[in-house]
């Protein structure tokens, strides 16, 4: 069985065509987990056209979500989507059987933007990065699995990301210290780590309604995003691989850049004291939701 978790903090008209997406499958031999992260839309309003609906007490984040999903889940696979996400025909049956006939895979799916015209993704997205920061995002499309039916990555976007139980238990979950950004990122090369390889295919796409694509280019979304790349670097390589990682990118890095790393030291100590702890059991996820409570880091 595939357990398909979805964390959503309101966008009720962009979950529906979500939940469509997934209903329209040739398979059917899934849960639907909806996760409700405390959202001011009627969400409670698609308890019948899910599995099993939990609301958050509070917006605690989609990794948070993620976490608490498994949990309830039932299936041996594990199948993660935004809101925003609009699975192809087909998908799930080639998930299955993709993480079903290769044991080395750790992470399969792969998702990108709607074309300009029709109704499919323009292309799908694979990252590869190394310890010296160098991230490379490339656009994959249709043409480029006429030959092979996937495409090794180090990481790519859980906004369509399926991984097996077993593995994910391995991994430990998502940190949700990633509260935006980045947990996708570490969650993969953690994959990595573990000796399994992370693989996007077309028949395993999705399409990605992002709508906030602007937002992200702006000068603080950037600092930020570099403050991210970093965090996780520090987090799975250690200081030393820190300091490789601002060697690596210290084209890109600005006075703002440093200016903002000095303000959150904190941070960087809190990130280090994560390396070995695992997020995916009741003790953790409570401790968790006690901090946000009292608004203190977790």
């Amino acid at each position: 069985m595939i357990s398909i978790i979805v964390p959503v903090y309101n966008r009720l008209e962009e979950i529906l065509r979500c939940l469509a997406s997934i209903q329209a499958q040739s398979y059917y031999n899934y849960e639907i987990i909806l996760l409700d992260d405390n959202s001011s839309e009627a969400i409670d309003s698609l308890k019948d056209k899910v599995t099993l609906y939990k609301r958050n007490e509070r917006n605690y984040g989609p990794a948070y979500s993620r976490n608490l999903g498994v949990l309830y889940s039932k299936g041996d696979v594990l199948l993660f989507l935004d809101s925003d996400s609009e699975l192809m025909p087909h998908a799930l049956e080639s998930i299955e059987k993709l993480l079903k006939s290769n044991p080395s895979i750790g992470c399969v799916g792969g998702c990108g933007p709607l074309a300009f015209e029709g109704d499919d993704t323009a292309y799908i997205k694979g990252k590869y990065y190394n310890r010296l920061g160098k991230n490379q995002s490339v656009q994959y499309g249709a043409k480029d699995f006429e030959t092979q039916e996937y495409i090794e990555c180090d990481h790519f976007e859980s906004a369509c990301l399926a991984v097996r139980k077993d593995v994910f238990m391995e991994v430990g979950g998502f940190d949700p210290y990633w509260f935006y950004m980045g947990e996708d990122r570490e969650f993969c090369l953690k994959v990595r780590q573990l000796g399994y390889c992370n693989v996007i295919s077309w028949k395993t796409r999705a399409i990605h309604h992002e709508k906030d694509l602007g937002t992200k280019q702006t000068e603080a979304s950037k600092t930020f995003f570099l403050r991210r790349f970093f965090e996780v670097s520090l987090k799975l390589h250690g200081v030393f691989g820190g300091l490789l990682w601002l060697w690596g990118n210290r084209k890109s890095l600005d006075k703002t850049f440093f200016q903002n790393l000095l303000a959150n030291t904190a941070s960087l100590r809190h990130v280090l004291s994560r390396r070995q702890k695992s997020f995916i059991n009741e003790t953790t996820l409570q401790e968790y939701r006690r901090s946000k409570d009292e608004n203190r880091k977790f």
